[in-house]
Parts: C-alpha cells; structure tokens; sequence
C-alpha cells in the first residue's frame, strides 16, 4: 500500500480508490444535509482508545526536549519493527452471525472488551478480549435510545458510561452491558454537527465539529450550552482529516490536526500548546495553513482539491499517539505512507520511508506495553509479515489471510 493513497484517507476497511468515491459522497451529504436539515453529516472519528486500563504510568516518563519534535524527509532512517516491539499478536474479532461488521471505523478496548463502530450499520458490537461476540447496540429508529447515524462513540471514565454521538448533535449514554440510559442534545442554531466526542472532566464534554469555522466545542452539561469554542480553520482544510483528532496520553487528551505542526492538550478552559513537528524549512507548515484557502475551482471539485491540499501541503498528519517513552506517528509525505518514531528518552527522531520488514504501520492506540491497530483480514500483509509472529499467531495469519471475515486487530507488544 505504498501508492498514491490520496485521493484520499485511507481507511484500513477500504482501497484508495474506494477512499475517492467516499469522500465524494461525504461532501455531497454534508451539502444535503447543510441545505435540507440545518445540519451536516459527517468526518473521521477519535481514537481507538484511549480508556484503556493501565494506559497511566508515570514511571520512567520522559519529556518531548524543547516541546520540538524534528523529522528530516531528507535522511531516511533503516528500521525494524524489532527494534521497538518484542512481538506482535493478531485478534480476530469473531465472524458471528449477530457481528458482521460492514466498516469497522473505530475500537475501544475497555475492562477486558472491545467496544467496535461499524459506521456502514450504525452498529456498535462488543467483543471479549480474544475477539468473542458478546453483544451489540443496534437501535435505528425514533424511539428513546434510537439513533439516525453513528458518527463516533467514547467510554466517559466520569460517568462509567458508552457514549453514541449522531452527528446531528445527539449523546446516547448506555451503560456497557448495553442498556440505554439518557439522551443529550448539544447542538443549536450555530452549531450544526458534531462528529468526535470526548469526556475531560465529570461536568465538560468536547466535540470536534468538522463542517463549522471553529473546530473545537466545549459543552457544559450542566448548564445544557456551549460555553467555548475555538481553533477556527478554513472550511476546505476543515473537509481533511486526521485518522482520530483526539488521543490519550497519561489522563489528559490531545488534539491534532492534517495541516497544522501544533499538537494541543485539551484543557479544562481551552486548548493548549503542548509541542509541535518540526519538518524543516522544504516541508515547512505552520499554523497559518489553516487558514491556507483553495481556488474558487478546487472548491466545487473534491478531486482538484485534494490535488491543491497535496501540492499546497506535502506533509500531512494522519495518526499520532505517545507513551512515556515514544511519539509514534503516521504522516503522509508526498502521497506515501510513511512513519516518524521519537525517543524522548534519548530525544532523537527517526523517519522511517519503509520498516525493514516492508510493512505499515498505524499508531491508532498507545499506551506504555503496546499500540493497537486494525485491518480486514486481506490486508494483513501490509501490516504484519510471518516471521513476526510466533507459532501461534503465525496459524491465526494463515488462517485469515484470505478468509471473508470481520477485521482483526494487531496488538504490537513493546519491549
């Protein structure tokens, strides 16, 4: 999967080719929506966890040096997924009559369970911790607890609750056997969709709001209204996206963004400058491209302004995640797929064009003892190869690399 990806984002569960006509159909239903209902449908989702047991340990934590992360395109690093991981293991979520998942977009490992989004069905299924169907959320309808879409879900660790976002503004809470408990409505007259959802403290949630000027909203629940909101954009950089624009690091959430070389912390009161991507003085972009704009063509042409957003922008941020030790991202540089791993322990950079193994590799989820990731069984190749599995793993990868079967998720081990 080294090609021209963009056309455009490249989602584990679809080819590039495909990736173009969704983003075609995305900005047309963003329109329609825009036009008929006051409100817009949809982007790309969070993380895939973040709530994960044991993602806090403040032991042997080190620091990003000068809040600088430096990536030189120029001199390529050789790099094994050896070096940083002792192993790799593959859990396939159960192909179960009630679990046919249609696009996986999202998994939340919480208390020994996935948590998965299937954003085709709008269905939420749940999975042991070895991929064993437990139970799903299927409510499509326009009764209490019922949904039109899904664009995200989120497990808040202040209320114990799942968290269903529908775009159109709606917070379904259910507690995780599956129950329905409240509904949320957080949208009004000036903001119309909401696609990603996070939980900062017991009273605050946030939003990244795709289709709006400001990026960013914070909604006080008690008070039922939006008390802030921020990081305003260029509605066309707007329309690009990063894999998940929130992750988790130690408790506290970050925000990213495709063209912006700033990460921030989601703060109690607002955003805050937490470190930045330093790609050089050829590669350079800064905070002003998002306010870079398109021509008045590539504006009503999807296709001429991905082609504007690569020319304009030949680094683009995709996924990111860190532990104490590690920065771990997936950028996309002139079209490809590549990697950027930063030591914090010794501060150094690596940039990695191509792991020695001649795979992917996509930090969805980080935490100190692994990352997880996640493809459809056809593309296990591109992440994982045979001589990085042990015995065990190594039947499970030939058991499914050509089988017609839910997605399996990757879990690298760190050393």
């Amino acid at each position: 999967m080294d090609n021209k990806l963009e056309k455009e984002r490249a989602l584990p569960s679809l080819s590039f080719k495909q990736l173009n006509r969704t983003e075609m159909k995305i900005n047309y239903i963003v329109a329609v929506l825009l036009c008929c209902m006051s409100c817009v449908q949809r982007t790309s989702r969070e993380q895939i966890v973040s709530n994960t047991d044991g993602q806090i340990d403040t032991s042997n934590s080190y620091g990003i040096r000068n809040s600088i992360i430096p990536v030189d395109f120029d001199k390529p690093d050789e790099v094994s997924m050896l070096d940083y991981f002792k192993s790799v293991e593959l859990i396939p979520l159960e192909t179960h009559p009630e679990a046919l998942i249609g696009q996986l977009r999202k998994i939340i490992y919480y208390k020994d369970r996935y948590y998965t989004l299937d954003r085709q069905q709008f269905i939420v299924h749940v999975f042991d911790d070895e991929g064993k169907f437990v139970f799903k959320i299927d409510k499509r309808g326009q009764g209490p607890g019922e949904y039109s879409m899904l664009d995200d879900i989120h497990i808040n660790g202040y209320t114990g609750h799942l968290e269903l976002l529908c775009p159109m503004g709606f917070v379904y809470d259910y507690d995780l056997s599956g129950e329905y408990v409240k509904t949320t409505w957080v949208t009004n007259e000036h903001l119309r969709a909401v696609h990603e959802i996070i939980a900062i403290d017991e009273n605050t949630l946030v939003f990244f709001a795709r289709a709006e000027s400001n990026k960013i909203f914070y909604y006080d629940l008690d008070k039922e209204k939006i008390r802030h909101e921020e990081f305003e954009e260029d509605r066309d950089i707007g329309s690009f996206s990063c894999y998940y624009s929130f992750y988790q690091y130690n408790g506290e959430w970050y925000f990213i963004r495709p063209y912006h070389n700033v990460v921030y912390k989601v703060g109690g009161e607002g955003l805050e400058e937490s470190y930045a991507w330093d790609f050089g003085s050829k590669y350079k972009y800064d905070r002003d491209g998002r306010h870079a704009g398109f021509s008045n063509e590539s504006r009503n042409n999807p296709y001429k302004r991905i082609d504007e957003a690569n020319s304009k922008f030949p680094v683009r941020m995709f996924a990111s995640g860190q532990n104490n030790r590690y920065v771990l991202a997936q950028i996309i540089f002139k079209t490809n797929f590549v990697n950027a791993i930063y030591d914090k322990s010794v501060g150094q950079c690596k940039y990695i064009p191509r792991f020695a193994e001649g795979v992917q590799f996509r930090p969805i989820v980080v935490t100190d003892e692994y990352v997880l990731g996640y493809c459809n069984p056809g593309e296990l190749e591109n992440y994982v190869t045979e001589s990085m599995l042990d015995e065990k793993n190594r039947r499970v990868f030939n058991e499914l690399i050509h089988a017609d079967a839910n997605p399996v998720i990757l879990k690298y081990l760190f050393k």
